[in-house]
């Protein structure tokens, strides 16, 4: 072979070489892809006291109460009137007074949240009627 032909199969093989290593390096996944991926598996544990939280703070937007509402419709139902704390009962009932009285409810959520909440807590219905008052009366 001549030195030619040598020197250009040597140039091509370093062509190919140089378009894998980019094409690695593009390809590969950085650090923040990872550590999106992680935070998006992970499962969080929502309790009452975080949808407190973003209740009462009157800077919630209406976006953040809506979800706090639709997680708490989802994921968490009332506890049982005979057989827990009256406490943890108020704390479910104030989430309704909350998010009544907050300036960025409107009257569809809380429609929505009278609908589900009856739904899923039949014997709360006469609470979650006299906790939506209380709410609607402290707007005025």
């Amino acid at each position: 072979m001549s030195n030619t032909a040598i020197g250009t199969i040597a140039v091509m093989m370093l062509a190919i070489l140089v378009l894998v290593t980019l094409a690695i390096v593009i390809l590969r996944p950085k650090k923040q892809d990872k550590l999106e991926q992680t935070v998006e598996n992970k499962k969080y544990e929502v309790d009452i006291d975080s949808l407190l939280h973003i209740v009462s703070d009157k800077q919630s937007s209406k976006n953040q109460i809506e979800s706090a509402l639709l997680t708490l419709a989802s994921s968490l139902k009332f506890p049982p009137k005979n057989t827990s704390s009256k406490n943890e009962q108020e704390k479910y009932l104030n989430f309704i007074l909350l998010l009544t009285a907050h300036k960025n409810a409107d009257a569809g959520l809380i429609t929505y949240m009278d609908k589900e909440l009856k739904l899923k807590n039949p014997s709360y219905e006469n609470e979650i009627d006299v906790y939506i008052k209380k709410g609607l009366d402290s707007r005025q």
